[in-house]
């Protein structure tokens, strides 16, 4: 399957969406023990922005047990027009806007792109299409993103905060996205799987694994 045109009409499908109903769920476990329980049911009208969600969090922290339960609403923005401008807005107060950068970072920026894109694996199945990453082939990329997390949790005094902390300090980390694409060119789900090793303060070492999946409803 060609890889540019699976991701085109992935894309042109996903644009022309006007509500997006869905569930996130994540979940984290220490030596083998879960200490971390995600449950996000959400719905988005992309129209007039109106947001619903409903959160469950079930986190033991370093023996300290918080179970937190809301439901929300609001209206992010109610003109798409509006949330492309505070997104322009946002990426660049934090990335310096591409009229900044010289051409070696564009090229880089567009290296990285195609390097994405040659490394996927297409899966094809009757039903669906699986496209799975293997990100352990950027290292250098999540070394910069693993640093710029660390920079901003330090910004924010948030770095003692877990679980975070956890796994922003994890090593020999394996990773990998897994997108589940149906045959209408939907995005079905996105799997997440992090797997690595943690240092504690005694220098003793722990494994560490977070599996994460974000479910559509169409």
């Amino acid at each position: 399957m060609n890889k540019i045109k699976l991701i085109y009409d992935v894309v042109s499908t996903m644009k022309e969406k006007e509500n997006i109903i869905g569930t996130f769920t994540a979940a984290g476990k220490k030596d083998q023990v879960q200490f971390l329980n995600v449950n996000n049911q959400f719905q988005k009208n992309l129209v007039n922005g109106e947001v619903k969600a409903k959160i469950n969090v079930d986190l033991d922290a370093e023996g300290k047990k918080v179970k937190h339960e809301s439901s929300v609403e609001f209206n992010s923005d109610g003109h798409p027009e509006g949330m492309h401008r505070q997104f322009g807005k946002h990426f660049r107060q934090h990335h310096g806007g591409m009229h900044h950068h010289n051409f070696k970072d564009q090229l880089s920026a567009l290296t990285f792109a195609l390097k994405i894109l040659n490394d996927m694996q297409i899966d094809e199945q009757p039903d669906y299409t699986l496209i799975t990453l293997n990100l352990n082939e950027f290292p250098e990329e999540l070394k910069a993103i693993h640093g710029k997390m660390d920079q901003n949790m330090a910004e924010e005094h948030h770095k003692r905060h877990f679980p975070m902390k956890e796994f922003i300090s994890m090593e020999k980390t394996n990773a990998a996205i897994t997108i589940q694409i149906n045959k209408n060119k939907e995005i079905e789900k996105i799997d997440l799987t992090v797997e690595g090793n943690q240092k504690d303060e005694q220098d003793v070492m722990h494994s560490l694994n977070l599996e994460g999946e974000l479910q559509f409803s169409w």
